[in-house]
């Protein structure tokens, strides 16, 4: 994901079949100038989302078993920035 302050990287899944094990969502800067740290958190397909997990400025990482693969990995470049789905 690119913003003005830098570039992260964004990437998700889910270990285990699509009944069991659980869903990760990972957030990592790449470049820039942001200071702010990076978050990560999972969405179901009902809209459900899991606790948003708050790292470093470096890097966030957040896993969730809903008893089903998780829709979308979410990811924030900072507190206040746009969510990013992945």
């Amino acid at each position: 994901m690119n913003r003005s302050c830098g570039t992260n990287y964004v990437s998700s899944g889910h270990n285990g079949t699509a009944a069991e094990g659980h869903s990760w969502a990972q957030t990592t800067r790449q470049s820039g100038t942001c200071a702010g740290r990076l978050s990560a958190a999972l969405e179901r397909s009902d809209g459900y989302w899991s606790t948003r997990v708050y790292g470093s400025n470096g890097s966030a990482y957040a896993t969730a078993r809903f008893g089903a693969k998780a829709k979308h990995g979410l990811h924030w470049g900072c507190d206040a920035c746009n969510v990013t789905r992945s």
